[in-house]
């Protein structure tokens, strides 16, 4: 199982990370050609079109993903529910726009919105076909198509920067990008799906957990740009915007690939709890050390960093970057948990504990931002996420899915590693050019922490975890290379 684990998640974060490489290529470029007023009026028309769309999106492909014997009539039954959803969310935004214009005061919001509605009406003739890369555990298929999706999308989204040169440009390029998709499933899959509505009874029992879900999980990525927007305006709102898209990124960009593998391996050793409860001891060891050696490395070099990519007119929202990856690392922890409940039938649970985080979040944001300003926001975060990983804590360990001891065990050794990084970062810093500065503090954050986790591990007597099945993993890949 650790080693199906392992190579699916390996693939997927391979896979997310070279997505994100080129989308941070693509965030450079455009930072440069845009301003931060076009970012803010995107962000602020992103709240109305994501809610449109997770309001009517059931994630019918994980249902496909989850069933063990999904047959044809189950397939086109998932790609007509998904070709509804695109539908009626394209109805709900051009309903939408209008009063979105006036909500935020900006007749530019609305232009967006209005656009933004192709976006899942086109997406929604994606082929479910491409599906089966996840069921058959094909990850080197489905790193491929995504890739190359990814790359195709750039090439097509530059195009429309370069020739409209202003907010449009990020308003066509959604659309623009779904058509590549669609185009590029039907090129990959050979499954020609078609119109059937023999199973819609069994997505919908489904996907209405998931519904609340993503409903839950938007709202609270929301809630920020929205506030943001209406007290200060479209400039700081594009800031914020692409500074939380950058300080979330390297948590992110591990834990949701991980997930996103670790959700099919889960569901073929559900019904097996001692498995199970492995697994996921595992699986949130492996987290801890991740999370807690990017979200306070990118941290550590928040200036430095948005100076080299983003340009010095970025360099003032250092502060919130930095709030905001040390948010992401609990965050990336918090993520963990979606694909074990998914796989276990336990969506409610999931949908349920996200729409509380949401009923908590929004009023503390709320509140920070009207009462200390909005640059206090990501503590609000923080606190609140502190909170809640608290009480799931408590309920993976009612559940059995891991002990108090193996689960402090997983967490004591990387948060002191963490705090030992920046210790040293912060000492060494060097008074030098960004891009220097910056690649002597990667360095010195990159030896400081593995060697720093590596002797707690031995000093605590090398108990198994997180640690030992690393070390295992990484004996067997050199030992293979040679």
């Amino acid at each position: 199982m650790n080693a199906s684990l392992a190579t699916g998640t390996a693939w997927m974060v391979g896979m997310r990370w070279v997505l994100k490489l080129i989308g941070l290529v693509n965030t450079a470029i455009l930072a440069r050609v845009l301003t931060p007023e076009d970012f803010g009026v995107m962000a602020m028309a992103m709240v109305i079109i994501e809610l449109a769309i997770v309001l009517t999106d059931g994630d019918f492909e994980v249902a496909v993903v989850r069933r063990h014997n999904a047959e044809r009539d189950f397939y086109d039954s998932a790609w007509t529910a998904r070709l509804l959803a695109g539908g009626a969310s394209a109805v709900l935004l051009l309903l939408c726009a209008a009063p979105a214009g006036l909500m935020f005061d900006d007749p530019r919001v609305t232009v967006v919105v209005a656009i933004g509605a192709l976006r899942p009406l086109i997406a929604g003739f994606e082929n479910i076909g491409t599906v089966d890369f996840r069921r058959n555990l094909d990850f080197a298929g489905e790193f491929r198509y995504l890739v190359l999706q990814r790359f195709l999308s750039l090439l097509a989204g530059l195009a429309l920067v370069f020739s409209l040169a202003d907010y449009r440009a990020l308003a066509w390029s959604a659309p623009a990008s779904a058509m590549v998709t669609v185009v590029l499933s039907y090129m990959v899959s050979p499954y020609r799906p078609r119109l059937g509505f023999a199973r819609m009874g069994d997505l919908s029992s489904f996907s209405r957990w998931l519904v609340l879900f993503n409903c839950a999980r938007m709202l609270n990525e929301r809630v920020d740009q929205f506030l943001i927007g209406r007290l200060s305006g479209a400039a700081a709102a594009g800031g914020y915007y692409v500074a939380f898209d950058i300080a979330t990124m390297p948590t992110r960009e591990l834990m949701l690939p991980a997930g996103r593998a670790l959700l099919p391996n889960f569901a073929r050793i559900a019904h097996d709890p001692v498995r199970l409860s492995e697994g996921f001891a595992a699986v949130m060891g492996c987290a801890a050390i991740l999370c807690c050696a990017m979200g306070p490395g990118i941290a550590l070099v928040a200036e430095d960093l948005l100076r080299v990519f983003l340009g010095e007119r970025w360099v003032h929202m250092a502060p919130v970057f930095q709030l905001l990856a040390l948010f992401a690392t609990l965050e990336g922890i918090w993520l963990m948990l979606d694909p074990l409940m998914i796989a276990t039938g336990r969506e409610r649970t999931l949908a349920t504990a996200n729409l509380m985080f949401t009923a908590l979040l929004v009023p503390a944001v709320a509140v920070t931002a009207y009462v200390a300003g909005t640059q206090w926001i990501p503590v609000a975060r923080m606190a609140i996420m502190a909170l809640m990983l608290l009480g799931m804590g408590w309920r993976v360990v009612s559940w059995g899915w891991i002990g108090i001891g193996p689960l402090l065990g997983a967490l004591w050794r990387p948060v002191a590693a963490a705090l030992i990084m920046a210790a040293a970062v912060i000492a060494t810093r060097l008074d030098v050019a960004p891009i220097l500065s910056l690649v002597w503090s990667v360095g010195v954050g990159a030896v400081t922490f593995p060697l720093v986790l590596a002797g707690l591990w031995l000093m605590a007597g090398r108990p198994d975890g997180a640690e030992r099945m690393l070390l295992t993993r990484a004996t067997a890949q050199i030992a293979a290379a040679r």
